[in-house]
């Protein structure tokens, strides 16, 4: 007798699904969009383009910033992102691009309270928290501890997530909240990923 082929990819898919779920213990660290206004005035340092287009002048105390967490909001408004060059250690700010939201590795846009960053992780990956299930985030939202692979993360080492918060202020009513440097994380259990209210994504970039 033929097989059914529906048959076994939904028996697969089952499978899948109800698989055990396999955690990993991981340390938490968190970024975030660095805003120029929250500096000294400066402009001593030039952000450029991969190919040396200056984009703007600031100081070298958010350059340096920029270059860490990755993006950036300028004084006038503008944002500007790590582009897809690297950056050459020390002095070298060759390597950012202008956008109109906070990008991912693969100029995707980063999603506040669900993209990560991470390493040896496929790209697009879900994963779940169980310490991060029940998380009241700073919008008010319960977070369902799903999370999704977004990002590299250059400054991590392995086992090792950063969680994107948007701006420091969220940062800090987070550690504030929920003090904690390593959870659990497995990335084979399936879950839902929450769906951020549009309008609350605009006030974030206004703040």
């Amino acid at each position: 007798m033929r097989a059914n082929p529906f048959l076994w990819i939904l028996s697969s898919l089952v499978c899948t699904l109800t698989a055990t779920p396999v955690y990993e213990v991981v340390r938490l660290t968190m970024y975030w969009v660095v805003h120029e206004s929250s500096m000294k005035l400066g402009s001593d340092t030039a952000l450029k383009t991969c190919r040396g287009q200056i984009l703007a002048n600031v100081s070298h105390q958010f350059a340096l910033k920029i270059r860490l967490e990755g993006s950036g909001v300028l004084r006038n408004g503008r944002i500007i992102n790590l582009s897809n060059c690297k950056c050459k250690p020390g002095t070298d700010f060759s390597c950012f691009q202008e956008v109109r939201e906070p990008l991912g590795s693969f100029d995707n846009i980063l999603i506040p309270f669900i993209s990560i960053a991470t390493n040896g992780t496929n790209f697009g990956k879900t994963a779940y928290s169980p310490e991060m299930d029940g998380w009241i985030m700073p919008n008010g939202l319960r977070h369902n501890g799903c999370l999704r692979v977004d990002d590299d993360c250059p400054a991590c080492s392995n086992n090792h997530i950063d969680f994107f918060v948007w701006n420091e202020t969220n940062y800090l009513d987070l550690v504030r909240r929920y003090p904690i440097s390593r959870l659990h994380l497995s990335y084979n259990r399936y879950c839902q990923l929450l769906n951020w209210n549009n309008e609350f994504k605009k006030k974030l970039l206004l703040s």
